[in-house]
């Protein structure tokens, strides 16, 4: 019974585009392509008008993309008229924006027409929702919706004001302060996609194998090359493409079956893209686009985002290098054979004209262009170098298909997104963020740091099977203003939930980044998941510390900022010792606590734990030297890594 009542949230079965319905998605998806760039570099429209244009065209393709259910893999006649009342209505909309625009609530008319299209669209949200993400998201989305119309007659700080159901989809079509086109939508739709297209045209042009061969020429020698190779390559693509799923299917399926080649168990090799592949939205100068929402969350230039988590993110990185240096020596793989690592010459003869868009992009960045500007030109740079080499030329067939992937692939996104600005309306209308404000003080006793606890765990839950963007659009209005409240920075908090946003793709049981590692690496997916885990397991306390320590973003004296880094990576190699129990042989149990207990200490903020937990771990490193004083009997025994 209770199965029965779940299928209801089951997820709908991707459908290929091919023939007529590929047609049609082309129709709508070049237009909007063109659309999009036409508005970063020239537009003056609305950012009202963009967002309707964007969501009504991405929500017709992803009707006629995905379909009801598992089971049907075919479009049914319900689907096509899904997709058709989702047009009309946008249409609709869009006449619409000039009076939504100067909208008044209270004031400005809201007519039947408006009621009906506004609740119709609503609906498809959720159904778009149920269709694209799953139970997670709908679960919580009905949740509220079930308190926004029956929390009027709860008693005591629960209660909230009745709403009209007119009143309420008013809210969700036209407010700025949340709904379907409120603020996430519009970042998502001025901004992101066109990132999210430049890594469709970088794909398309064999970005992929560029960014492999780069990698290669710089870690594929060392030992385990090829898995180091791995962890570059897909935090390098991860940067631009801002999904993990998306990075590990493109780079994945190049990186994983070369490390199962090499002697790498398939669940190890999985886990190894997975996490790297996670990682590129932490990566500056681009994040994964993730920063362009919390540059409009927190009203922080871009430009000082992306310049504070370089520490943060080469820690990240780092803690994966060593764990897999370790495994690799423990197996005994070493670097990729000399003729299958690239010269200088090759790498630049074959991956200059990346170069170009790549560069071009990242100055107009940190020159202060708006990212949409500075997106839409670098994917004009991409088309246009493309040509200067027949095999990567984006002839007119081949920007069709990369517009057509891109609206396939936003589906997922959009309904995340969509879903995230209703959860925000319900959110400011009922108050519910005062109220759980209030009941995590009372529950933490205002400890700040037991309050980043149950955040970290909220955001990891509600981002399971979700975008990382839509997971932190939720989190930076439910959550972050209780913590700013008890005192803590605004910039550390939201990177905070950002981080925490990211990783949830490899959580199990819904590890979105493991699931899409687990079909290449054809092994269990929920195995990968804890094993990316078991490689990110120091990576899941960095964020607690550069919360209390802001050296670690930047902030500060530069001689405070370098030995906090340089503490920071220090304790990150004990930490990954530990963690992989090989240092010059297999390392017994205690040496491996021991190991853990001086990397913790190592990134702790405060400099007696710093200097007791370097001494610690490099007087348990100086023992597998022999330089250490004799071991007691009981501690010769080595242990073995399971």
């Amino acid at each position: 019974m209770i199965k029965a009542a779940l299928a209801i949230f089951d997820e709908g079965c991707r459908v290929k585009p091919a023939g007529k319905l590929y047609l049609v998605i082309a129709l709508l998806g070049v237009p909007l392509t063109l659309f999009e760039i036409w508005f970063a570099l020239l537009g003056s429209m609305q950012p009202l008008t963009l967002a309707v244009v964007f969501v009504g065209v991405l929500y017709t393709t992803t009707f006629l993309t995905v379909s009801s259910t598992q089971k049907n893999r075919h479009l049914t006649l319900l689907d096509h008229a899904l997709a058709v009342l989702s047009f009309a209505c946008s249409v609709y909309f869009i006449f619409q924006t000039p009076r939504y625009v100067e909208w008044v609530a209270g004031i400005s008319e809201f007519t039947a027409l408006d009621l009906t299209s506004g609740a119709a669209f609503f609906l498809l949200t959720l159904e778009l929702t149920r269709r694209c993400v799953g139970f997670g998201l709908s679960v919580v989305v009905y949740a509220l919706l079930a308190y926004l119309f029956f929390g009027h007659q709860l008693s005591g700080v629960l209660a909230h004001r009745e709403f009209t159901p007119a009143f309420f989809i008013e809210q969700m079509i036209i407010s700025i302060n949340g709904g379907i086109f409120s603020g996430p939508i519009q970042v998502v739709a001025a901004y992101v996609f066109l990132f999210i297209l430049f890594g469709n045209f970088l794909a398309e042009t064999g970005g992929g194998r560029f960014f492999f061969n780069l990698a290669a020429l710089f870690a594929g020698r060392r030992v385990g090359g090829v898995s180091k190779v791995a962890v570059v390559s897909s935090g390098l693509f991860g940067m631009i493409s801002g999904s993990p799923a998306a990075d590990v299917m493109v780079t994945g399926s190049v990186n994983i079956p070369i490390m199962k080649k090499m002697g790498y168990s398939a669940v190890f090799a999985g886990a190894v893209e997975a996490v790297a592949s996670t990682g590129g939205s932490l990566v500056p100068p681009v994040m994964g686009a993730v920063v362009f929402m919390m540059a409009e969350f927190t009203g922080i230039k871009y430009v000082d985002i992306a310049k504070s988590v370089v520490i943060v993110c080469l820690l990240y990185y780092a803690s994966i290098y060593f764990q897999v240096h370790h495994r690799s020596a423990r197996l005994g793989i070493l670097g990729l054979p000399k003729e299958q690592i690239p010269s200088i010459g090759r790498v630049c003869r074959d991956g200059w004209l990346y170069a170009i868009p790549f560069a071009l992009l990242i100055w107009l960045l940190l020159a202060g262009y708006t990212p949409g500007y500075a997106g839409a030109l670098a994917v004009l740079s991409m088309i246009a170098v493309s040509w200067l080499r027949r095999e990567t030329q984006i002839t007119p067939r081949r920007f069709v298909a990369v517009c057509v992937n891109a609206c396939c692939a936003l589906g997922p996104l959009i309904a995340a997104v969509a879903a995230a600005g209703v959860v925000m309306g319900v959110l400011n209308l009922t108050g519910v963020t005062g109220k759980v404000s209030s009941v995590m003080l009372a529950i933490t006793g205002g400890n700040p740091f037991f309050a980043l606890i149950i955040a970290m765990m909220i955001t990891v839950l509600l981002g399971m099977g979700m975008p990382v963007i839509a997971v932190y659009a939720m989190v930076a209005v439910l959550i972050a203003p209780m913590l700013v409240e008890m005192g803590l920075p605004v910039f550390e908090v939201h990177l905070f939930l950002v981080y925490y946003s990211v990783l949830s793709a490899i959580t199990p049981p819904v590890a979105i980044a493991a699931y899409v590692a687990s079909s290449i690496a054809e092994a269990s997916p929920m195995a990968i998941g804890w094993q990316a885990v078991r490689l990110a397991s120091v990576i899941f306390i960095i964020p607690f510390i550069f919360v209390y320590e802001p050296a670690l973003l930047l902030k500060g004296d530069w001689r405070q900022i370098l030995l906090t880094a340089a503490t920071a990576f220090i304790g990150v190699y004990f930490f990954a010792l530990g963690v992989e129990g090989w240092y010059k042989g297999a390392l017994a149990w205690w040496h491996r606590v021991l190991l853990l207990a001086a990397g913790l200490f190592s990134v702790y903020p405060g400099w007696l734990f710093n200097i007791a937990g370097i001494i610690l771990g490099g007087g348990l490193i100086l023992t597998r030297h022999g330089a250490g004083l004799p071991l007691p009997a009981w501690a010769r025994r080595n242990g073995t890594m399971k």
